[in-house]
């Protein structure tokens, strides 16, 4: 439909026009208000007043229900929205009248009991209605003779905006107090005078604005992030228009007044802000309206006021949105650059709201922050001839002394903003500014002080437990996350203790270096019980001087690694007991002093590998002096301190051009290793750490670097021959291990790979997929009939592996034990060192010390499998370890060591096969089932929440039915053995088994049918079975029963069985 011109536009609207006076229903609104979209606003601004005219009549109407009156608003929204109101009679007349919907006098907050629907429809339209007056009609509003009905308004959309619970609704009061204010984003900000004009009507409701709009962007943020922002963008606006600096009486006044904070006007007689009139008629009102100007007086009054305001609102920085901290800032930046005369006591809450800000993790609000306060730098240079920064070194300080406080007693949301003020402040004060304040030794010492303090580490959760076991190779080549010994005690959120690393970084970016470093490695010896902390802030100022070219940073380092190395600092205790120092002086360390020294070790080691990265390439100089050092924190028994070893390795490894994998710098400099592990391991005593270092040195290590090793392992064969190093043989024996399973990784990675045992577990389990199917009723016959051939044929294989066993054990070795080698080909030297070490290793078996015997137990499974292809060097050692390994199974109270036993009989399975298997199924096999028999009765009726299943046996029985598999097929078990296995396994398929030991039983089940199949089903069935005999095809046999038992009184097997049954598809 074409746009109706004013001619044709009165034909058009009639009838729906005429239709509303009559009957104000809601289809007649609705279609005069769409007749409306097709007038043009020409047309509309001509046939404006008679349009208007029965909606206005109608909203006068009390009988009317509000759904009606909400359409009616809204129509005269719709006109509004495209006519210009130039007529002050006609504003007034819609203003009151709209406010008067939902106005209720009777209420205590003037807001009537309506929808919020109306409500929203009315706030709406006023909003529009002041947009669309003319300027003429405004200039006349905005006076102290409609000031009473501008405040109604006022004061009606602001009740709105605090209480009303319809979010939409909230946003369109606040709204239309922004345009009530004339500080919308339509509004004439150039119009100087006009501003002036509505500041001095607007001041006599500044306090109640300000109140209201401040309770509601301070309010929970569950009211959402877009009324917290657009209350803090009304509220900088209107302060700014009410106080701003043009009206000032005195533009010439010294700007750095404006940090000092004035006392309350007491002094006054009256108070310039009272707005009490001596009663309450019209006359008396409208009086005190002309009489009252926005004074010095009322300004410096106001201004006192609005400082509290500032303040709380402040609050509004820590807003999790950044839009609304965005808002706070541009207010902040509004108020600074037009108010900074006339709300000075409101300065300095300013000036940190925004130094706060300028450390926001948005861009946008930094750079927004950041120009605040350049302007106003400039501002105060202009004024007073002093920066900003001159006049913000008292205030730096006061924030100094007060931080400890704040960081011991409030919350986190405080403790970052504080954190976030500091770190601004030092921005502010830049290159320029913070050396000269830290010339003066008592700003330096309250500066170190304070951050000591702020950063208190806290020791006691640190074990002093030392762990012998391998780390894992691959994980340990990332970098961790995060550093688990850096734990404050004061607060726990990383976001703060990374705020506090940024203040110290920036301390090295801004500040001297030279008086820093030399300062704190003063206060290191001066006070020793602060080392931590001192450690903690050197390393991180080191970091922020990085790319300082001011700076003589490789000097500094120097001095500081000179500290941190010196044997006294360096070689802290880290076990509870008693030591002897450098002086023969004897030493007690309590538990907490042990955990504080695993702290400082920590510390110290990441230092080295901070400084690293600091300076880059040009490390290598100090490299020969920490690499050792540093090493032997790599591979420290205590975890924390192996783990920031391990990450200072990398670091320095970075730092050298290797990238972060060690294993190109321990290569590289592998000469240098081994001189100091050989001069050091002769003085073993004096040199505890050697082992660690050797440890490291092994795990990444390659093949290439054996020749190198050689010697070194043969000093440490020899060294734990030797019957006084007794003391250090978990040491000679951890370092044989870490060797062994070195030489297997390295064998890996030249594509020489030794099959493990969970190699052949996953090809054997592909095997069990292809098992024939092909137990079929037809077949039943000839499986009966073969059965006593198989049987006799069984016998005789068992006697003559029997013989060749005992035909081996005595002729494959002679007099000496040592095998008849009929050829004098070269070993490689892996297998040689290997061999070393294993027959160095048997004599600690026996050992009374449960430790070595774990120890030497790895070793060996190490060990075998990479001799599995050098069978004459393997035999001779199996042969030499079987006596004393068997006696291991004897312990039987000891479930860790007969789980480890296990491990290593699998192994020799796996390597020897053959070899020990006459031995195995005297010795060792009766044991391991007794074992399996008797732990059954234990695990029974242990439900998912028993603390069972955390126990060594639970874990031996689960070690046990996993792998007695994979020994059955290694060793060929015949039908007797297997039927042994199968017996004391039985108890495993019951229901009232944890359930990982069901899982485990039906897979050994199933892994034993290829071995024997026949024995494990006529097992199982034994066990359960639906029917008690089987009847046979033809006719003339006899009718065979299946078992005796009960089957009701073996329902407990019943699932198990059924799935080993579905396995070797026999089902009756």
């Amino acid at each position: 439909m074409e746009t109706l011109h004013p001619v044709a536009a009165l034909s058009v609207l009639k009838p729906a026009y005429y239709a509303v006076i009559e009957e104000p229903s809601k289809n007649h609104i609705l279609k005069l208000t769409e007749l409306l979209h097709n007038v043009s606003p020409s047309a509309l601004q001509v046939q404006r007043d008679l349009i208007l005219y029965p909606l206005e009549l109608h909203l006068q109407n009390y009988q009317l229900g509000s759904e009606i009156k909400r359409y009616l608003v809204i129509s005269i929204k719709e006109v509004l929205q495209r006519v210009r109101v130039c007529d002050l009679k006609k504003f007034l007349k819609l203003y009151t009248l709209l406010f008067f919907q939902v106005y209720d006098q009777k209420k205590s907050l003037l807001v009537g009991d309506v929808p919020e629907e109306l409500k929203l429809s009315v706030v709406e339209c006023v909003t529009c209605l002041l947009k669309q007056a003319s300027s003429d009609v405004l200039c006349e509003f905005y006076s102290r003779e409609h000031a009473p009905k501008l405040g109604q308004g006022i004061y009606i959309a602001i009740q709105m905006a605090q209480w009303e619970k319809l979010r939409s609704l909230r946003l369109a009061a606040v709204e239309c107090i922004m345009t009530l204010a004339q500080v919308h984003s339509d509004a004439d900000g150039d119009d100087e005078v006009f501003r002036q004009q509505v500041g001095g009507v607007l001041m006599f409701f500044l306090p109640g604005i300000i109140g209201g709009l401040q309770k509601i962007a301070t309010d929970d943020e569950k009211q959402g992030h877009q009324i917290t922002m657009l209350a803090v963008k009304a509220w900088g606006e209107i302060i700014t228009i009410v106080m701003e600096d043009n009206n000032a009486s005195d533009a010439s006044e010294n700007m750095s007044m404006s940090f000092r904070i004035d006392p309350p006007a007491a002094v006054m007689q009256e108070d310039p802000l009272d707005n009490k009139w001596q009663d309450c008629t019209r006359e008396s009102m409208l009086k005190s309206l002309q009489e009252k100007n926005r004074t010095p007086e009322w300004y410096c009054a106001a201004a006192q006021k609005l400082a509290l305001s500032v303040k709380a609102i402040g609050m509004v920085q820590h807003h999790s949105h950044w839009k609304v901290r965005m808002a706070l800032a541009s207010s902040c930046y509004l108020l600074l650059s037009k108010c900074c005369r006339n709300m000075k006591p409101s300065m300095m809450y300013l000036i940190e709201v925004l130094i706060m800000l300028s450390e926001d993790e948005n861009e946008k609000i930094a750079t927004t922050a950041t120009d605040g306060l350049k302007l106003y730098s400039e501002k105060c240079e202009a004024s007073c001839g002093k920066s900003l920064l001159e006049i913000l070194e008292d205030n730096f300080f006061n924030l100094v002394t007060k931080l400890p406080r704040i960081l011991h007693g409030t919350d986190d949301v405080q403790q970052l903003a504080a954190l976030r003020l500091l770190a601004g402040y030092i921005k502010l004060l830049g290159v320029n500014k913070l050396p000269y304040l830290l010339n003066s030794a008592s700003h330096l010492n309250r500066l170190v002080w304070t951050l000591i303090q702020a950063i208190e580490l806290d020791s006691s959760y640190v074990s002093l437990l030392e762990d012998y076991s391998l780390r894992d190779l691959e994980t340990s080549h990332g970098k961790p996350q995060t550093s688990p010994w850096k734990v404050f005690k004061h607060f726990t959120d990383h976001s703060i203790q990374q705020k506090m690393e940024d203040v110290c970084h920036m301390l090295g970016q801004y500040g001297d270096l030279n008086i820093l470093s030399y300062h704190l490695l003063d206060r290191f010896h001066s006070v020793p019980y602060q080392n931590k902390e001192i450690t903690f802030l050197l390393n991180e100022i080191l970091c922020g001087g990085a790319h300082r070219e001011d700076a003589n940073l490789e000097d500094i380092i120097r001095n500081v690694l000179h500290v941190y190395l010196e044997p006294s600092i360096w070689y802290v205790s880290l076990n509870v007991g008693t030591h002897v120092n450098e002086l023969q002086e004897e030493t007690s360390i309590t538990i907490g002093q042990a955990q504080a020294n695993v702290i400082q070790a920590c510390l110290l080691v990441e230092g080295v590998g901070k400084m690293a990265r600091v300076l880059g390439s040009k490390f290598d100089q100090f490299l020969l002096k920490t690499l050792y050092l540093v090493l032997e924190r790599a591979g420290s028994a205590n975890e924390l301190v192996a783990e920031a070893g391990m990450a200072a390795i990398q670091d320095i490894s970075q730092a050298c051009g290797y990238g972060r994998d060690v294993t190109d710098l321990v290569q590289a400099n592998v000469d240098y290793f081994s001189y100091h592990v050989t001069c050091r391991l002769r003085r073993m005593e004096q040199n505890p750490g050697v082992m660690d270092v050797l440890n490291v040195v092994m795990k990444y290590s390659s093949m290439d670097v054996l020749p190198c090793l050689e010697e070194i392992v043969k000093d440490v064969l020899l060294q734990s021959c030797d019957v006084f190093q007794d003391r250090n043989a978990v040491s000679f024996l951890r370092v044989f291990y870490t060797f062994l399973f070195s030489v297997r990784r390295w064998l890996k990675d030249n594509n020489s790979e030794v099959k493990t045992c969970q190699e052949i577990d996953r090809k054997e389990m592909g095997t069990l997929e292809l098992v024939p199917r092909i137990m079929q009723t037809s077949q039943v016959v000839n499986y009966i009939i073969q059965y006593h051939q198989y049987k006799k044929q069984s016998d005789d294989i068992k006697n003559s592996v029997k013989d060749k066993d005992n035909d081996k054990d005595r002729g494959v070795y002679n007099e000496s034990g040592e095998v008849n080698c009929g050829g004098e080909k070269k070993l490689p030297l892996f297998v040689e060192m290997t061999v070393s070490v294993l027959k160095t290793c048997v004599h600690f078996l026996p050992s009374k010390n449960r430790e070595q015997k774990l120890l030497v137990l790895a070793i060996l499974q190490e060990g075998l499998l990479i001799l599995e292809t050098w069978e004459n060097e393997l035999l001779p050692i199996v042969h030499a370890v079987w006596s004393p390994f068997v006696s291991r199974f004897a312990e039987t109270s000891d479930h860790l060591l007969i789980n480890r036993s296990f491990g290593l009989l699998c192994t020799l399975a796996q390597t020897a096969k053959d070899f020990i298997r006459s031995r195995t199924l005297k010795q060792v096999l009766p044991s391991l089932c007794q074992t399996l028999m008797k732990s059954s009765l234990e695990s029974k009726k242990k439900d998912r929440g028993s603390s069972y299943r955390f126990t060594q046996l639970f874990k031996l029985q689960k070690e046990l039915l996993s792998n007695m598999g994979n020994l059955a097929v290694h060793l060929n078990l015949q039908e007797r053995e297997v039927d042994q296995v199968l017996t004391a396994a039985a108890p495993y398929l019951s229901s009232l088994q944890p359930a990982p030991l069901q899982e485990s039983c039906v897979k050994l089940f199933q892994k034993l049918s290829t071995v024997n199949q026949d024995t494990v089903w006529l097992k199982v069935v034994s066990m359960w079975h639906p029917i008690h005999t089987l009847n046979p095809p033809t006719g003339g046999l006899q009718v065979i029963k299946v078992t005796e038992k009960d089957v009701h009184s073996q329902e407990e097997f019943k699932k198990n069985v059924e799935e080993i049954l579905t396995f070797l598809n026999i089902r009756s």
